[in-house]
């Protein structure tokens, strides 16, 4: 599955590591690659990279939580006013 125009410029604008989409996709690429082998070694080692993808995308997801996190424990904190 290769990423689509709106996909692309997401990644233009933002670092990739930060997108748990691209390593979805990545992943489900990497399965799709993985059904199509013969080989048992080969497969195993191919599901394995998925399930790197798979980590990568839940490490994005964490990041971005934390960040949403943190923005709002900012924005929570009032103003104070010196006067």
């Amino acid at each position: 599955m290769v990423p689509g125009r709106a996909h692309v410029a997401e990644m233009a604008t933002s670092s990739i590591i930060e997108i748990p989409d691209y390593w979805r996709s990545r992943a489900e690429e990497a399965r799709v690659t993985a059904d199509a082998m013969r080989d048992l070694e080969t497969k195993r080692s191919m599901l394995g990279i998925a399930a790197g993808y798979d980590h990568m995308a839940l490490r994005a997801e964490a990041r971005i939580t934390a960040k949403t996190v943190s923005r709002s424990e900012t924005d929570a904190v009032p103003d104070l006013q010196l006067t």
